[in-house]
C-alpha cells in the first residue's frame, strides 16, 4: 500500500542518518560474526494493516508482533534463512467501520548486508517470501463481516546490527509487506490487495554447529 511503501522511504532515510552517524563516531565493529555460522533471532515490536477499511494514517492502530528466525550467514554480505511470525492487526475510523485480526506469517528471509569502513554499525536490506494466515471481523459501512483469509505474502524493508560479541548481535529493522489478497480486512474493495507494516527490534545469536 502507499502507507507501507512510505514507511519503507522513512526507514531508508533513518538507516542512512544511523550510518552516516557511525562513520563519524569512527569506530569500527571488531566482532562481526564469522561467515559460514547459523543464526537464531528473537523479535518484537508493532504492526500495522494497510487495508480498504481505513486508509487514513490517524486511522491506523499500532498492534503488538512477534518474529522467530534462523538463518544461515553464508558471508558478511548475505544471510538466508526461515521466520514464523504472529501478530495483530486493528484499525477503526470515525464512521464505526473497524477491523481485528490476528495473524501468523511464515516463509523464507534474505538479508544482504552492507560494511562500512568506519562504522559500529551494519546496515541492511531484507526481503520475505512466503505466507499469511489470518483470522478475524470487521464491520464495513454498517455490515459485520467474519472469517478467515491466506494469501501469499512478499516484501522487505531496511534495518541494522550492532555487535557486542561475534555471537550476539541487536539489531532494529522495518519493512512493509504485501498480500495476494483483499480479504485480510474482509472487505473486497478498492483497486489492491491489502498488506502490513512491522517495526521490530530484537536480539541475534551466531553459533556453529561444528565442534
Amino acid at each position: 500500500s502507499m502507507k507501507a511503501r512510505k514507511y519503507i522511504q522513512i526507514a531508508v532515510l533513518f538507516i542512512c542518518l544511523v550510518a552516516g552517524a557511525g562513520e563519524a563516531f569512527g569506530q569500527y565493529s571488531r566482532y562481526l560474526p564469522r561467515p559460514r555460522t547459523f543464526a537464531l533471532g528473537l523479535e518484537g515490536g508493532i504492526s500495522v494493516i494497510g487495508c480498504d477499511v481505513t486508509d487514513d494514517f490517524d486511522h491506523y492502530v499500532f498492534e503488538p508482533y512477534a518474529n522467530l528466525e534462523f538463518g544461515y550467514l553464508a558471508s558478511n554480505a548475505f544471510k538466508v534463512g526461515l521466520y514464523v511470525g504472529r501478530g495483530n492487526l486493528k484499525s477503526e475510523d470515525d464512521d464505526s467501520n473497524s477491523v481485528k485480526n490476528s495473524f501468523i506469517n511464515i516463509g523464507i528471509t534474505a538479508h544482504f548486508y552492507l560494511q562500512l569502513r568506519r562504522s559500529p554499525f551494519v546496515p541492511f536490506v531484507f526481503i520475505r517470501v512466503g505466507g499469511i494466515f489470518s483470522n478475524g471481523e470487521s464491520t464495513y459501512e454498517g455490515e459485520f463481516r467474519e472469517g478467515v483469509a491466506n494469501a501469499a505474502m512478499f516484501g522487505g524493508g531496511v534495518g541494522f546490527e550492532v555487535y557486542p560479541s561475534r555471537q550476539l548481535a541487536i539489531r532494529i529493522q522495518g519493512g512493509g509487506f504485501w498480500t495476494t489478497t483483499d480479504l485480510l480486512d474482509r472487505v473486497d474493495a478498492g483497486t489492491m490487495n491489502d498488506g502490513f507494516t512491522t517495526v521490530t527490534g530484537g536480539i541475534i545469536y551466531y553459533f556453529n554447529l561444528r565442534r
